[in-house]
Order: structure tokens, then sequence, then C-alpha cells
């Protein structure tokens, strides 16, 4: 069938061709069925028949660029430019029969979406989803979406374990001063704040890193493997935030619990 291959490759990223899409004139698409029911073989050049009269037979050379195969309805046709058609038969006209597109869309709204063109086509256009495709599209993706929060839980938790050993670290460097504090009057409320403050700032400047450099790793790898842009709502900047901050107090709670458990004559005296 005559086939946009450029755009075909932007609807069907998913299509594997052993060898290589179409890039010249003459060259051709055939699906694995197709190419072992007539023993078609990669890189090969045939002859095709089109019309045939009394006087002479209308051909084309083809050159076999890649087999197709999707274990689908796909695997049994063969892909090239409309002109190979148009070679083989000169007294037709011919139009497309079957336009695809690729909408980043729920099942719902893809619907709605062909209905919409079928009233603006007055009923000359039908439209079908491909709900093999839209299925598979959502498996993976409520699949992709376990690991990622999965994963998420993971680093969170190993970012609280991390955090709260730093704090622990910073607490015990301080114990003399802690002591020293304590001797001169400060209450255990102002000890609080002081390694709370200091934990806050930490986790709000790495939350505030870790968005931004979360954004362009998730452009990069949306580009490279989905083919999407990623798009970064406004609200998630400050959640981000806030969670960071969270991890950061519940990760000092046992060490600033431990600081206040300073004894000042003990820290002074040097044991």
């Amino acid at each position: 069938c005559a086939t946009d291959i450029k755009q075909a490759k932007k609807t069907h990223p998913y299509w594997y061709v052993d060898g290589r899409f179409p890039r010249v004139k003459g060259e051709v698409l055939v699906g694995q069925e197709l190419a072992e029911r007539f023993r078609f073989k990669l890189g090969e050049s045939y002859s095709l028949i089109g019309e045939t009269s009394e006087l002479e037979n209308r051909t084309a050379k083809v050159t076999i660029a890649g087999i197709l195969q999707t274990g689908g309805k796909e695997e049994a046709m063969m892909y090239g430019d409309i002109s190979c058609l148009n070679q083989l038969f000169t007294n037709q006209q011919f139009q497309y029969d079957v336009i695809e597109a690729s909408v980043a869309k729920n099942e719902s709204e893809l619907i709605r979406l062909g209905k919409e063109i079928e009233r603006l086509s007055h009923q000359q256009i039908r439209f079908e989803v491909a709900k093999q495709l839209t299925i598979s599209e959502g498996v993976v993706s409520k699949k992709l979406t376990a690991l990622i929060f999965f994963v998420t839980i993971i680093v969170l938790i190993i970012t609280l374990i991390c955090v709260g050993t730093t704090m622990m670290s910073v607490v015990t460097e301080r114990r003399k001063e802690v002591g020293l504090k304590k001797a001169l009057g400060a209450t255990d409320a102002s000890i609080v704040v002081e390694f709370l403050g200091e934990g806050s700032i930490l986790g709000i400047i790495g939350g505030s890193f870790g968005i931004i450099l979360g954004y362009f790793f998730a452009k990069i790898v949306g580009l490279q493997v989905f083919g999407r842009l990623v798009t970064f709502p406004l609200w998630l900047f400050p959640l981000t935030i806030v969670i960071a901050l969270l991890i950061t107090l519940l990760a000092c709670f046992i060490p600033v619990k431990s600081a206040l458990k300073v004894d000042s004559a003990i820290v002074l005296k040097g044991e």
C-alpha cells in the first residue's frame, strides 16, 4: 500500500524493522508474513507486475529495504511510495484510504474526537480507535507509574536515613557546644529550633536543586524514550519543597532528641 513512510515512523514508533525504513524511491517495506509467503529477501530487488494488456505489461522494480514485524495485520502488507503504484497502474487515480494519527489522550477523549471528526465530515470519514495499542499503552503506563512510585518511596527512605545519619554526626561533633549553651542558660526549645532550622534550610536547598535537576532529566528521558515533552505544573515545585522539608524534619527527630540529653557538667568536664 502507498504510505508516507516518514509519517508512519512517527505514528508507529513501536514497529520493529529488520533492516531499515525505505529512504529513496523504489525501496519498500515488507511485512514478515508477506515476506515468508513470497520468499522476499532483505536487500534483494524484485519486479512487480501491475496492469496488463495485449501490448504490454506494467512493471516496477522495487528493493526490499526492511522486513516489518508487528504481530498484527501489518505483516501481510507491503509499504512503499505512491509513485510505485502510479507506475504499475497508470489508468487509475489513487486516494488515501486510511489516515492514522497519534494523539496523547485517553480512550474516552479519543472517541469524542473521532465523533467530532465524523460530524464535521458529514459521516464521510469513519474513525476507529486502535484499542490494542491504547490498552497496551495504558498497561505499560500503569506499570511504569507503579515502578516510579516504588522507586520514589525507596529513595525517600534512603534520604531519610542519610539525613538522619548526617544530623546525628553533627550533633555528636557539637556536643561541647550544646553543653556550653545549656550551661549558659539555653533552653531545650532554643536548641531544638537551632538544629531544626539548620535542617530545614538544607532541606529547602536540596529540594530546590532536586526538582530543577529532576525536571531536566525527565525532559531528556521523555523526549529520547517516549517522544513526548514533559509538562511541569507549577504546584509541583512547592509540593516538592514541602516533602523535602518534612523528610528533613523527620530525620532530625532522633538527633535533636539526642542533643537534648547532653549533660552540661559531664561534657564541659571532658568526659
